[in-house]
């Protein structure tokens, strides 16, 4: 649907905006736990995911999810690498002097197979939902 400009489930610059939208109360940090059954908002951290992961399957198959999310985003990586290095050859004179950021896209289909839906440049790194 083109009209619904909130449509896009992925881009969080663009659903923040929305009526909609719900913002994350309990954000953890590495110092604490504190997303125990706080499962709200559209925006989640990793570790608010494995907690909620872990409410319905096991931590090995949790680990073994994140394991293909790994892999995926190194083949990923991997395929973009002769298109990154002609552009680095091409637009740089150092290649230690540059680098690019990317975002990977993973969804979970209902068995919790993860697949890649998109690749970003320069995601936005804002953990806040203003």
């Amino acid at each position: 649907n083109i009209s619904n400009r909130f449509a896009h489930l992925t881009n969080y610059s663009i659903n923040k905006k929305s009526d909609n939208f719900i913002a994350s109360t309990n954000i953890p940090t590495n110092n604490s736990n504190n997303c125990e059954n706080s499962f709200d908002g559209f925006k989640w951290s990793l570790m608010t995911l494995r907690k909620y992961l872990s409410t319905s399957i096991s931590n090995e198959k949790i680990n073994q999810i994140f394991e293909k999310i790994n892999d995926i985003i190194v083949k990923t990586m991997i395929c973009l690498e002769s298109e990154i290095s002609s552009k680095i050859r091409q637009l740089t004179n150092y290649r230690t002097n540059c680098f690019e950021l990317f975002g990977c896209d993973i969804l979970l289909d209902s068995n919790y197979e993860p697949s890649l839906l998109e690749v970003n440049i320069s995601p936005s790194l804002m953990g806040s939902s203003q």
